[in-house]
């Protein structure tokens, strides 16, 4: 059974690509789960989620469940994080809590406000 939660990474699609991420970071794979077409899938949702999640910590506003693979990233970075990428993240983050499959499964649950909640802390995290 796999892992399913509220917060973005209790789920394995977030994990997994965590994952990934961790053992080849680059930043066309940020970009690359942060393109979102309409609409969404629930994997799709969750990946673009992780995504941005790293782009909050890479601005210095970590989620305090942070994984120690982003904290790993983090130490290596130069850079600050670019506008693009900060952009790209408010703009997935926003196609999610607007209009997705995973947002639609959690009104469907009965969770929509709890769920929403979670990802609202992480849209005010990008700025």
């Amino acid at each position: 059974m796999g892992a399913y939660g509220i917060r973005t990474f209790e789920t394995d699609d977030a994990t997994d690509w965590l994952e990934a991420f961790a053992e080849a970071p680059k930043g066309d794979t940020l970009r690359e789960a942060l393109e979102l077409g309409s609409h969404p899938s629930i994997t799709t949702s969750r990946i673009a989620l992780a995504a941005a999640e790293v782009v909050a910590a890479w601005c210095g506003r970590p989620a305090p469940e942070i994984p120690p693979q982003v904290t790993a990233w983090l130490l290596g970075r130069t850079q600050a994080v670019n506008e693009t990428a900060l952009d790209m993240a408010r703009a997935g983050v926003t196609r999610v809590l607007e209009d997705s499959e995973l947002r639609d499964s959690w009104e469907d649950y009965g969770e929509l406000e709890a769920w929403r909640s979670a990802v609202s802390d992480l849209r005010s995290r990008l700025g």
